[in-house]
């Protein structure tokens, strides 16, 4: 065999052809640890796609193969793949494209004055006003405030004292425009607090999401770590 004699264009998807018998010849290729037989065509010609190549050498490096007769090894050369030649067949790296965050939608939720069981009616207000608090704390809720719900059913004529029901819940969030409505109430028992609510869909008016919270001690407990708690479990948030 005859030593290469073309030279290497970038563009070269075969191995430029040498000189060999005029007839069909085994031809045992090696490169690295891999070995393969190639036959040549009627007229001695050896070609190669160097696109099956590329994986054999490491990026930006030559490849060196050796090519030898199966019948007659001492007939041999062997051909360089420049690493250019190499490189232009090599697959461009994957693009990671990471999909932007699909923003969380905002629902406007309203909380209903929550009953007081055993407790005052100022414990029972002052409770629900730091409800609203940590309820405008959770990010996918818009929390109505309380001034602008009043004008609105003061507008409408309709008396806020006393609505505890589900039926109340839904008519009220329909006047003032709110997605949810929050209702429940807070409780004494012995000396165990207790929260209940549950989160009202006013389009269909049903329950999407009830949490009960008992906490045992002062209802300063309830204050500070109860109402925390029972907003977590309500959202499912952590």
């Amino acid at each position: 065999m005859e030593p290469l004699g073309e030279e290497w264009k970038p563009e070269s998807r075969l191995l430029p052809t040498t000189t060999l018998p005029a007839a069909s010849t085994d031809v045992v290729a090696s490169a690295g640890s891999s070995s393969w037989i190639i036959q040549t065509d009627g007229k001695g010609r050896l070609a190669v796609d160097v696109s099956t190549l590329v994986d054999m050498a490491e990026p930006g490096e030559p490849l060196s193969i050796h090519f030898a007769l199966q019948d007659n090894p001492s007939q041999n050369t062997t051909v360089t793949v420049p690493a250019a030649v190499l490189g232009s067949h090599r697959p461009a790296p994957p693009v990671i494209v990471e999909a932007p965050a699909k923003p969380r939608s905002v629902t406007s939720i309203a909380i209903l004055d929550f009953e007081g069981i055993g407790i005052s009616a100022q414990e029972a207000r002052v409770l629900t006003n730091r409800l609203g608090t940590r309820m405008g704390q959770v990010e996918h809720y818009q929390v109505i405030e309380r001034g602008e719900m009043q004008q609105i059913l003061q507008e409408q004529d309709f008396q806020l004292t006393g609505c505890t029901s589900s039926d109340c819940a839904v008519e009220i969030g329909q006047l003032i425009g709110a997605q949810q409505m929050l209702a429940g109430s807070f409780g004494k028992l012995g000396t165990v607090y207790t929260i209940d609510m549950k989160i009202i869909d006013v389009e269909t008016g049903r329950v999407l999401h009830t949490t009960s919270y008992d906490i045992e001690g002062s209802i300063n407990l309830l204050l500070t770590e109860g109402l925390e708690e029972a907003v977590k479990r309500i959202t499912n948030t952590d």
